[in-house]
């Protein structure tokens, strides 16, 4: 129960209850500034590396990386552009993408019912125990049919619940495996307590991003170059800047200022999901190199 996760989502799920019974409240806009502070300062950085993991994969030389880097920005614009024509749609094919990224995102080599299982718990649990709240926020990024993907997350999370249960049960596990379990019934009841943005923003900055980032630390021991630390800070204030300033667009053109935030907060996530996915995903079990950065670590 030492682990850090563990006692990440334990604090989380213990201010979230406080948060719940009134003892510490958010002014008007206030939550969602803190997600977005919390997304940038420790969520980006994360897909961040992807830049650094290509150039030790799949992009050894100069023209290569430009040639990477050229092809995560025009997948990044398309999924944007995608999104603005066709926003339901947007945001069902992100939920279901995230729900296999998120799945496995410890790296157990979960079979692909477990691994879907576990990401649509994941992501269903605010759709199960708030769905006015997550109703409303869906609303802004698809418009018409919220409501419908709200109910078939909702419906899908107790069955998802169950094969969970169930793979705990039957496989044995090792110490590495039990912690993830611990951890995803943590976030359940988390998501029981916290709001939708807090609870999301405490599994992707506290959770999947560092599990993330604490691979390729793990995968080359030892100092951090600076060109690792630069690149990592300038994609990422890269990243953050792009986002302000479709905020300021958004906001510029009559949207309210939660609104524009929500949409550049998870459209932007979505944009740079997909070839984050194809990356480490898709691509990089094809290669060496980086590529075990992103495989199993030995059981503890």
């Amino acid at each position: 129960m030492n682990h850090p996760s563990t006692l990440f989502l334990t604090l989380a799920t213990v201010l979230a209850s406080l948060s719940a019974l009134g003892a510490m409240t958010f002014a008007p806009g206030a939550e969602l500034a803190l997600v977005a502070g919390a997304i940038v300062v420790a969520g980006l950085p994360h897909g961040a590396a992807d830049g650094w993991i290509a150039t030790r994969s799949i992009a050894r030389d100069r023209l290569r990386a430009l040639a990477f880097l050229a092809g995560y920005v025009c997948l990044a614009l398309l999924v944007v552009g995608a999104w603005r024509l066709l926003p339901f749609a947007g945001l069902v094919t992100f939920l279901i993408a995230s729900a296999w990224h998120f799945g496995d995102d410890a790296r157990l080599g979960l079979r692909p019912v477990v691994r879907l299982s576990t990401g649509t718990i994941i992501l269903s649990a605010p759709a199960a125990f708030s769905p006015a709240e997550v109703a409303q926020a869906y609303r802004i990024l698809s418009g018409a049919g919220a409501e419908a993907i709200v109910a078939v997350q909702a419906g899908l999370f107790w069955p998802a619940c169950v094969i969970a249960v169930a793979a705990a049960v039957v496989h044995r596990s090792t110490k590495r495996d039990a912690r993830h379990w611990i951890d995803l019934g943590l976030l359940v009841a988390l998501s029981m307590v916290a709001s939708p943005l807090i609870y999301f923003a405490v599994y992707f900055s506290g959770i999947h991003s560092m599990r993330h980032l604490n691979r390729i630390v793990r995968a080359e021991p030892g100092p951090r170059s600076r060109s690792f630390w630069w690149g990592l800070i300038i994609l990422t204030l890269v990243a953050a800047l792009a986002g302000l300033t479709a905020f300021v667009w958004l906001a510029d053109a009559g949207r309210s200022l939660d609104a524009a935030g929500l949409q550049v907060l998870f459209v932007g996530l979505a944009a740079l999901t997909l070839p984050h996915m194809l990356l480490v995903d898709g691509l990089l079990p094809w290669f060496g190199g980086a590529a075990r950065s992103d495989r199993p670590s030995a059981p503890e």
